[in-house]
């Protein structure tokens, strides 16, 4: 073991901090060839942590030393963002909800840029990670002002400081009762309409982050990625035209394939780096069913393509090939189920999304069957309340509890089935429910009939819930289960 892993072991047995971890700066040099280091382990005051929880998850800790013990007082993502500020008696999340920012430490200017000059003044194993954190509360301010033009009004999974939102799409086809995006029609971007959206991305990370393309993951945002096959042409005021229903004057919208390319041609240095979407079960398990009938007009499509000649023309002999290709390693990697909760009955007269249980799990085995996408992430929601009125009668807290209860179980049967060895390919994010103003979900809980959680047991309530999960899931992978207690829409925090 060499000096600098002995110091590191050292600091964080005295914080707690277990994860896989290096330091990466501290109040005194922390070069390997410095025997001295562990004398003035005792005295230094600030050590700043580079932690890897799991592949998924990298970020730095920034640890102070109190009464003989090291305390994390920062957290940040990996692209030196600050994620998290702790106190003695707060804490305060600078990402809530992974959307916002300056709303939601309004007035802790003062902490923001007491932190990163704390770290600015430490010595640095290495100058470039150093660049990491050049921030102070004003340049964070204008960064995610300037952010808010790829997020305005689009649900984003998972966003963090080291995400971000490609637009290629607006709005959806689906009517579900929990989500905003559904009250405006689908409208889908063309190749050249989703390049102008990605030039702006490679101004926004050339202007804030030094063109440092590898460490984001780019989230090309459609409600549904399949909706570009199940829907490949749009007609001249913006509609929709399944495929079925092709005409010659239709607009050609972009092939999913397209975009990746254009992705990999702006931003050559996210060629390893995570790529991310949605995709809705009910549409690609259509699309996969039907691909015989839409390949034609896919064909139709791509032969027009800058990109044709890249691929083989076997790209589209079957959706195996077609998908193996785009969920990929090298293509979209990750993607994002909004499988909401698994049950027909609440699906579809709780939340408003007609997707069954059995278009869910085939779509599911599926992709980790016959695609290779790396990782895929099931989207489930809990906190809806005590009781809630539908026009099937009112759900009240047992059947829920019963629901959640049986999700739980069957989704923990899932990853438990499909995380093998080494693999975690299937992982599930558990977020509250968030009521929107303007929803279906949101005028349903104005209703008499409709039972919250008592203001004074709300916490309790929720608690009751979410063990439901963490039950389900004893003794698998600490990352297959993710709860996510901020989920919320983006809010333009520096519009104002």
């Amino acid at each position: 073991m060499d000096n600098l892993e002995a110091i590191t072991q050292a600091i964080t047995r005295r914080s707690g901090v277990f994860a896989p971890h290096a330091i990466i700066a501290a109040d005194f040099n922390v070069s390997r060839s410095d025997n001295e280091n562990r004398a003035k382990l005792n005295s230094a005051e600030n050590v700043l942590l580079h932690v890897m929880e799991t592949s998924e998850s990298d970020g730095y800790y920034l640890l102070v030393s109190s009464h003989d013990e090291r305390k994390v007082i920062a957290e940040l993502g990996e692209t030196g963002i600050i994620e998290k500020i702790i106190s003695a008696d707060e804490e305060i999340s600078s990402l809530p909800g992974g959307y916002v920012y300056g709303g939601h430490i309004s007035g802790k200017k003062s902490q923001v840029d007491r932190v990163y000059s704390r770290i600015n003044s430490l010595n640095f194993v290495s100058g470039q990670e150093q660049a990491y954190f050049d921030w102070d509360y004003e340049k964070l301010s204008q960064r995610f002002y300037a952010l808010s033009r790829f997020l305005s009004k689009r649900i984003t999974p998972d966003f963090q400081s080291t995400s971000i939102n490609w637009p290629i799409a607006d709005n959806c086809e689906w009517i579900c009762y929990f989500c905003p995006e559904s009250l405006l029609p689908l409208r889908l971007y063309t190749l050249d309409e989703a390049k102008s959206s990605l030039s702006e991305i490679a101004r926004f990370l050339e202007r804030f982050h030094n063109g440092m393309h590898d460490r984001f993951e780019i989230f090309p945002n459609a409600n549904d990625i399949t909706a570009f096959l199940a829907f490949p042409q749009r007609s001249a005021n913006g509609k929709i035209i399944p495929y079925n229903k092709a005409k010659e004057e239709g607009i050609f919208v972009a092939d999913p394939i397209e975009l990746v390319v254009a992705l990999k041609q702006t931003l050559p240095k996210s060629e390893k780096r995570k790529i991310g979407t949605f995709l809705n079960p009910a549409t690609f398990m259509r699309v996969v069913n039907d691909f015989e009938k839409i390949r034609p007009v896919l064909e139709d499509r791509f032969a027009q393509s800058p990109y044709a000649n890249m691929f083989q023309p076997s790209l589209f002999r079957s959706p195996e090939k077609y998908f193996s290709t785009l969920f990929s390693p090298g293509g979209i990697n990750r993607l994002y189920l909004g499988i909401e909760i698994l049950d027909d009955f609440f699906a579809r007269e709780v939340l408003g999304k007609p997707v069954t249980e059995v278009e869910k799990l085939r779509a599911i085995d599926y992709l980790l069957r016959d695609t290779r996408v790396e990782k895929v992430k099931l989207i489930v929601q809990y906190g809806f309340g005590k009781k809630i009125p539908t026009s099937a009668g009112i759900v009240d807290y047992d059947q829920i509890l019963s629901t959640l209860e049986r999700s739980a179980i069957s989704l923990a049967q899932l990853t438990k089935r499909h995380n093998n060895g080494n693999s975690l390919r299937l992982t599930v994010e558990v977020s509250r429910y968030q009521p929107v103003e303007g929803t279906k979900m949101h005028q349903l809980r104005q209703r008499p009939e409709f039972t919250d959680y008592p203001d004074a047991e709300r916490e309790a309530y929720l608690a009751r819930e979410e063990k439901i999960f963490t039950d389900a899931f004893r003794g698998q992978w600490k990352h297959a289960l993710r709860f996510d207690y901020h989920y919320a829409l983006p809010i333009d925090a520096f519009r104002n």
